[in-house]
């Protein structure tokens, strides 16, 4: 995401720090523009948060906030485990990292479906569905939520 601000003489350039942005952010707010709101600071800074945690999906690469580069074609699923998620690959391994489910929903393609408030599978792996599970290639049976079922074409 390209995120800039321009106020007179200020541009902030994608990335940007958290520090940063929160400091400049608090600067404009106090000093040079008293027309821009409390609520439109929240929003912003909310968002620039959730991407700096988040996932962000490259092409066809995932890069996780520890530089590791997943590539999209391995993943087989994602799980949410409080504010972490965990990411399962082709190769029997798997990344745990702090983050949203909702955040990494977003930038993934459409091949990969939320079944459940949990899980996000990669279509590409799926082996079988029945009523309220789907089995992936690898073994692995990922329950499919009651909300999320009609999304799921059989």
């Amino acid at each position: 995401m390209s995120f800039v601000l321009s106020f007179t003489t200020n541009f902030f350039f994608s990335p940007i720090s958290t520090p940063k942005f929160e400091k400049r952010l608090t600067q404009i707010f106090n000093h040079e523009n008293k027309h821009f709101t409390t609520a439109l600071l929240a929003v912003s800074y909310k968002r620039l948060w959730a991407k700096n945690i988040a996932e962000k999906v490259i092409k066809n690469h995932i890069v996780l906030k520890d530089k590791t580069k997943i590539y999209i074609n391995d993943l087989l699923y994602v799980k949410a485990e409080d504010h972490y998620i965990r990411l399962f690959i082709a190769d029997n391994k798997n990344h745990f990292v702090r983050g949203r489910l909702s955040d990494l929903e977003t930038e993934l393609p459409p091949n990969f479906i939320r079944i459940h408030r949990s899980y996000i599978i990669n279509r590409n792996y799926v082996k079988s569905f029945s009523g309220d599970q789907i089995q992936l290639i690898n073994g692995e049976r990922i329950p499919i939520g009651r909300t999320y079922r009609k999304k799921i074409d059989h």
